[in-house]
């Protein structure tokens, strides 16, 4: 017995037997179909809509994964390891038609049917990727080994943005049926890309430039200096090689386009004061990025400065100052300076 609400059961009939005539008009070479169920006929339309969506927004688990590793003391490496996974979801229920020969309800609930026009739906997603192939595009042109690394780094991140964006709704296109050619070749590039990428983070240095320290009074002898100096090369070095990147043990800059090298120079402020419990020596720490000059970078290019006062080096002894010193260089650790290190180079590193 059909519900009167929704045509009496004269109408449901008529639509049970004019359902699969009516769908001979929707073939799967051209339409979706998809059907639901619900209280109401409303309910039912919409269920069908978000089966037909839930069909085209499969989810993307994309591992685009490019490892470069290198040889140190005879012991691989691995430098670059990088993971996509992205999800689509379908937002053009607009572009869904009911079908009128497919509503029917019945005591037990409704049922109803959608359609979705493959080649419509494509035209509709492909006009909404045309920016992020534009910037894609143009990116990639600058993905070279050749290239200036401040041109290759926002080329990466803007290629890595629009991929990222493109990839969802291009796996909605390849579920639809309608993924053009000249499309088709976007995850082949990207992964092109990475491989230069890894191949300039292989040739990518690192150079720690002497320190340069204040004490209260002026600046820092050699011998106040030196402590302080090693202490802080060495896990600055660490910190390098923690996140990636070739520590540069020259000194001077390379020349030819073999290696590319990122200047770190580091300046201290000093200052010991007698404190609550005894002698207190506390480290202001600033760094300025620059860019040894190459082929590619004819000239010294300064990048970057930042203050890393928030490190909070201190040493605290309840008698003996020099013993306030030590505690002091303990007081720097990789730990604290890797993530400091990492923020410096991100704008200018391909990570």
């Amino acid at each position: 017995m059909f519900l009167a609400g929704c045509g009496g059961s004269e109408r449901g009939a008529r639509s049970s037997e004019a359902c699969p005539e009516a769908l001979r008009g929707y073939p799967s070479s051209t339409h979706m179909v998809a059907t639901g169920g619900g209280a109401t006929l409303k309910d039912a339309e919409r269920a069908a809509q978000a089966e037909l969506a839930s069909q085209i927004s499969a989810r993307l688990s994309a591992e685009l994964t490019i490892s470069a590793s290198q040889s140190t003391s005879g012991a691989e490496r691995q430098e670059v390891t990088q993971d996509l996974r992205v999800s689509s979801s379908f937002a053009h229920a607009e572009l869904m038609k009911t079908a009128p020969a497919c509503s029917r309800c019945s005591t037990n609930g409704c049922e109803a049917t959608v359609t979705l026009d493959r080649d419509e739906a494509a035209t509709r997603i492909i006009k909404e990727l045309g920016p992020d192939v534009d910037r894609l595009t143009t990116a990639l042109k600058d993905l070279t080994l050749s290239s200036p690394l401040l041109t290759f780094t926002p080329a990466w991140h803007v290629a890595r943005g629009a991929y990222e964006r493109l990839r969802p709704q291009l796996n909605q296109l390849e579920v639809i049926g309608r993924l053009p050619k000249a499309l088709s070749g976007v995850d082949s590039a990207l992964k092109a890309s990475q491989r230069t990428k890894a191949q300039r983070l292989q040739r990518l240095a690192v150079w720690v430039y002497p320190l340069q320290a204040m004490g209260d009074t002026g600046p820092l002898s050699a011998e106040e200096r030196a402590p302080i100096e090693a202490a802080l090369r060495e896990r600055l070095n660490a910190s390098i090689e923690q996140v990636g990147l070739r520590v540069w043990g020259q000194s001077r800059c390379p020349t030819g386009l073999d290696l590319e090298v990122l200047v770190v120079a580091p300046t201290a402020k000093q200052s010991c004061t007698l404190g609550y419990v005894g002698p207190q020596c506390a480290l202001e720490l600033a760094v300025e990025l620059s860019l040894c000059p190459s082929e590619a970078e004819p000239s010294t290019r300064s990048l970057s400065s930042a203050e890393w006062s928030a490190l909070k080096l201190i040493g605290v002894h309840p008698q003996d100052e020099a013993e306030a010193l030590k505690r002091l260089v303990a007081s720097i650790t990789r730990k604290d300076l890797t993530p400091h290190l990492a923020r410096l180079l991100a704008p200018f590193v391909p990570f």
